[in-house]
């Protein structure tokens, strides 16, 4: 997938590789990462964060990584993953 703009919410485990060849828009992924790639590098941790319609807020830890820098080497791209 090319991300480019928006967004995607996974509200379980996720396998694969999230945000393969993203270079810009937010994936936040509640469940487990199977795979991180190693394009991303984490930002810093936040305490919460929105979901859908920026209406839900999801009061858990989570890494916010920035990537994928071999799309993007400005790292437009945000993947909020659980921490939990």
């Amino acid at each position: 997938m090319d991300l480019i703009g928006g967004r995607t919410d996974i509200r379980g485990n996720c396998e694969g590789k999230p945000g393969a060849r993203m270079s810009g828009g937010r994936i936040t992924i509640l469940g487990r990462v199977a795979t991180l790639l190693p394009r991303f590098y984490i930002d810093r941790m936040v305490k919460s964060t929105k979901l859908g319609s920026e209406k839900v807020k999801i009061k858990d830890p989570f890494y916010l990584l920035l990537g994928d820098v071999i799309a993007n080497i400005q790292c437009c791209g945000r993947l909020y993953t659980s921490l939990g």
